[in-house]
């Protein structure tokens, strides 16, 4: 999941999204998407494939409906898309676009119209993503989901937001960072929430970014609470892989109030020794764990 103290990396500076050439250039990006769809399930994005399937547990018919793909070898991408496609997207600006970072998230404006494409990497190395061109960091990512509720849960992680709602949790968004923004807030106000309801990351930035959000929320005219995760589980997304939704639902229930959530006793409960093996004779990651009491092997 997505942190403030965490490097990231943009092709370009983020703007409104609507910049000259955007609207005109849609279509192209929609075929780009099916592109990087259709990629996903053929033999060069297996291993992405297979770490989505094994790793995060989701079904084929969850990728296919969070709308996940693969980006490939760069000369590939050019020669199905054409040159075009990487000026619009800004795509030579940064070089890990298909080399370090493999899977593809689709990035749609609050109206549904998809602006341009956020890029993972499999391994626990960083920058963990990176941004084409007219992606709104300072946007809540999932937006077009929020539709006719007056409630809505703010996670981290750009998986989060996803699988939540492929598996029927309503107005689920993601921030990107470990706290909300004011122009975040400001599009959910803008929608006429009246509930929001922040699912922290288990870890030091998480729960300092969900502190910070509170500090921004307080005096808004709009309920906050907080949902606190189980402290064996770090984020969303990895709760409802391994215990599912009827624990959700249960969970979801225990919501607290901001004056009631002690962040300061969590912060010293679940302080965690971040531990690093390097493969010999190669200056990477190859896995990253982390200790803490009651739960000392998960890994990154």
């Amino acid at each position: 999941m997505e942190e403030l103290h965490e490097e990231v990396a943009a092709a370009g500076q983020p703007g409104s999204g609507r910049e000259a050439g955007v609207e005109e250039n849609i279509p192209d990006l929609e075929d780009a998407l099916t592109f990087f769809r259709s990629r996903l399930f053929e033999s060069p994005g297996r291993y992405a494939l297979d770490y989505l399937t094994v790793k995060r547990g989701y079904t084929r018919h969850e990728i296919e409906g969070m709308e996940l793909g693969f980006f490939p070898p760069r000369q590939e991408v050019k020669i199905a898309l054409g040159e075009g496609i990487f000026e619009t997207l800004g795509l030579d600006m940064l070089k890990g676009f298909g080399r370090t970072h493999k899977i593809v998230i689709p990035y749609r404006d609050p109206g549904g119209r998809l602006k341009g494409f956020i890029v993972r990497r499999i391994d626990s190395n960083r920058p963990k993503y990176i941004y084409s061109t007219h992606v709104e960091r300072d946007t809540l990512f999932n937006l077009p989901a929020v539709k006719s509720v007056e409630a809505v849960y703010v996670t981290e992680g750009y998986f989060d937001a996803l699988i939540a709602t492929r598996r029927g949790i309503r107005g689920v968004v993601a921030t990107g960072f470990s706290a909300l923004t004011e122009g975040m807030l400001e599009g959910l106000m803008g929608r006429g929430i009246k509930c929001i309801t922040l699912i922290p990351d288990n870890d030091t930035a998480g729960l300092r970014g969900a502190a910070a959000s509170l500090a921004l929320l307080n005096g808004k005219a709009v309920q906050t609470l907080v949902l606190e995760l189980p402290e064996h589980y770090k984020d969303l997304d990895e709760f409802l892989r391994h215990e599912g939704m009827e624990s959700f639902e249960k969970l979801a229930g225990r919501v607290i109030r901001p004056e009631n959530w002690d962040v300061q006793a969590l912060l010293s409960r679940r302080s965690n020794i971040k531990v690093q093996i390097k493969s010999a004779g190669k200056n990477r990651t190859a896995n990253t764990y982390y200790i803490s009491r009651g739960n000392p092997y998960r890994q990154e």
